[in-house]
């Protein structure tokens, strides 16, 4: 029965059953790894110490209650949820971008309305983890999630696939393309990477919404380029036609065009991340000439989709 509650790591219900199906397939059809070694790949993936999660790739022995610490709006429909860990000092024992299933009973009901969203915060933070959640119309979880009051819980689990692991000898540069809410993975992952001195890894964020309300991370994406002008670079592009765009952003839905116009081409060294709803990846990657990257060289192994 696990399959079918699964798919990858960003908070979009009206592509749930895609994600499920895409994952399930990913995951050999099951959602416990399957071999010793990958079991004890995902274990080793954080550092060292305590895990909110525990340090077993295994339902239930994985699955963590969560108290609700906070909730703050950030846009008109957007909330920062952090819920905090039993223990202060310990980590979430998550891999970099990799998900974890939120397990919501709306209403108060007895069947579980499990949804997939990616932490913004990293890793190796201690004593709690953060989410940004957007509230979809009749969205059960999203609902559940935004419902909550500070002191009541949300069961959560790690979602064993998905995640991307960087290869910074492999590539060097990182476009990063993202539709909506599928920012998440995105920002912890760009995060990351440029809080590491030792990583030289140039990144560019192409972020597509459709009104500049959307844009619940740009304050933060703008710090990052000003803290780091040789490693980081954003650009904001409203799909929005009769939206008032301010100067510097880029205007309509992104296209083979406005990549190459930012810089984003098919050369060596360079990856792709995708990640937004159905409409705006299968107008990445799907279609005549394979989407818009297919249009612009970059294959499969150049790309991935989280």
């Amino acid at each position: 029965m696990f399959p079918s509650l699964f798919r990858l790591a960003s908070p979009f219900e009206p592509r749930l059953q895609n994600h499920i199906r895409r994952l399930a397939t990913k995951a050999n059809a099951a959602v416990l790894p399957r071999t010793v070694d990958e079991q004890l790949s995902i274990s080793k993936m954080a550092q060292s110490g305590k895990k909110a999660f525990g340090t077993s790739p295994i339902p239930p022995a994985n699955m963590a209650s969560l108290k609700l610490h906070s909730a703050e709006m950030v846009n008109h429909n957007t909330k920062r949820l952090r819920f905090e860990f039993p223990d202060s000092e310990a980590t979430s024992g998550l891999a970099l971008t990799q998900a974890t299933l939120a397990l919501a009973f709306p209403n108060g009901g007895w069947i579980p309305a499990p949804r997939p969203y990616t932490p913004i915060s990293t890793p190796s933070q201690k004593g709690f983890i953060e989410y940004l959640v957007k509230l979809y119309p009749n969205g059960k979880g999203s609902g559940t999630l935004h419902s909550l009051q500070p002191g009541q819980s949300m069961r959560f689990m790690p979602i064993p696939v998905g995640m991307y692991r960087h290869n910074a000898e492999k590539h060097n540069q990182v476009a990063m393309i993202a539709g909506g809410a599928g920012i998440t993975p995105m920002y912890t992952f760009a995060r990351s990477l440029l809080a590491d001195p030792a990583d030289r890894t140039k990144i560019t964020l192409v972020w597509g919404v459709n009104e500049t309300r959307d844009l619940f991370l740009k304050d933060e994406f703008l710090q990052m380029e000003k803290d780091h002008p040789d490693r980081f670079r954003s650009v904001f592009a409203i799909s929005k036609t009769d939206a008032e765009v301010p100067e510097g952003y880029k205007k309509g839905y992104i296209t083979p065009e406005m990549l190459k116009d930012v810089g984003v081409q098919k050369v060596d060294g360079l990856k792709v991340l995708v990640c937004g709803p159905p409409p705006f990846e299968n107008a990445l990657l799907k279609g005549k000439e394979g989407g818009v990257l297919g249009s612009l060289g970059f294959k499969k192994a150049d790309i991935h989709q989280f």
